[in-house]
């Protein structure tokens, strides 16, 4: 009950654009889709990230579900004067990508589409 791809990006991300490889694989069980997402490379930042995400039926409050995700990544560099820096700005624009993807993706979800 589930599929697999990789798939490459390239983020502007930091300080300079970032490339990164990744895997995801998704699995549905009844009204329940789970999707983990693991880094597989990237060219500076980030030594690995993993993601998990789990859409959970809530009957209880009519259609919907919860969206439940869990994100870990470890990176390189983020010591000393230039590392808090570089660290300061990743954190910024992580918070700041995931609240534009949550946004997107509740619109989307709102549209019907």
């Amino acid at each position: 009950n589930g599929s697999s791809f990789f798939y490459w990006q390239q983020v502007d991300f930091g300080l300079k654009p970032t490339f990164r490889i990744n895997q995801v694989a998704i699995s549905q069980s009844g009204d329940t889709t789970l999707v983990a997402s693991k880094l597989l490379y990237a060219n500076h930042y980030f030594h690995t990230a993993l993601e998990l995400q789990a859409l959970i039926p809530d009957e209880s409050r009519g259609p919907g579900f919860w969206l439940v995700t869990l994100k870990r990544m470890r990176a390189d560099g983020m010591s000393g004067a230039t590392g808090q820096m570089v660290r300061g700005r990743i954190e910024k624009e992580a918070v700041s990508g995931l609240t534009q993807a949550l946004r997107a993706t509740k619109g989307k979800l709102e549209s019907g589409r």
